[in-house]
């Protein structure tokens, strides 16, 4: 048995471990509480949304330290020393400035004579796909940390109607929905049907946003590899 046959051997065995045990690529990660109940759709939603969280913090940092980077960068990215052995990378090391600095020098490629554009053609000096694709994610990535964090999750609170249902119950009681409805002036049942409208209408504007998101991420999922 030669040392070629072993290495090759070898090389199977060492990704074989690393997939199947520490990056576990066979498997969707959602991030959700444990212990509860969470429907389809949102596992869907959380489990395609923290794969890209782990695409940028993870694989494309690997690249930015690996591929465009010195000693200084990895460093500055606080790059553990067994991090180049990923066998013992144990958890896998993340690093999310590394992640964004491949995205951001990704973004600044552009047609010319490296990838045999010539001056005189018309993609010259225009975007690569890798570019619009790390623009996407990029895009994406900031929606889901950043953005969607911070986007109000009561619509109730937020349209005024868990304050108008409070003021309701203080001045007709506990059950003022659900008892003798005509206690309430036709000034209030407008302004509960306007408010309840307006609750719900908050409510399916967030989830149609959820699902526009989505969408743009399956549309780039091919794009989505190191």
């Amino acid at each position: 048995m030669n040392l070629i046959y072993l290495g090759q051997h070898w090389y199977e065995l060492k990704y074989y471990i690393e997939n199947r045990w520490i990056a576990k690529t066979h498997v969707l990660k959602t991030n959700l509480s444990p212990g509860e109940f969470h429907e389809l759709d949102t596992r869907i939603l959380h489990g395609l949304f923290t794969e890209l969280v782990d695409f940028v913090e993870i694989d494309k940092a690997y690249e930015q330290i690996y591929w465009c980077s010195n000693k200084e960068d990895r460093k500055k990215y606080n790059v553990p020393w067994y991090s180049k052995w990923r066998l013992l990378n144990l958890p896998v090391w993340r690093c999310v400035q590394a992640g964004l600095d491949r995205l951001n020098w990704e973004i600044l490629l552009k047609h010319g004579e490296n990838d045999g554009i010539e001056s005189d053609h018309e993609l010259y000096g225009k975007p690569t796909s890798q570019a619009e694709h790390a623009q996407e994610v990029l895009k994406l990535y900031n929606w889901w940390r950043i953005d969607r964090p911070d986007r109000p999750d009561d619509s109730r609170e937020l349209s005024g109607l868990n304050a108008f249902c409070d003021s309701m119950e203080s001045k007709y009681g506990r059950h003022w929905l659900f008892g003798d409805k005509q206690r309430m002036t036709p000034q209030e049942e407008s302004e509960y049907r306007r408010l309840s409208t307006a609750s719900h209408d908050l409510k399916e504007s967030w989830e149609q946003e959820d699902t526009d998101m989505l969408i743009r991420l399956i549309k780039i999922r091919r794009g989505l590899w190191t």
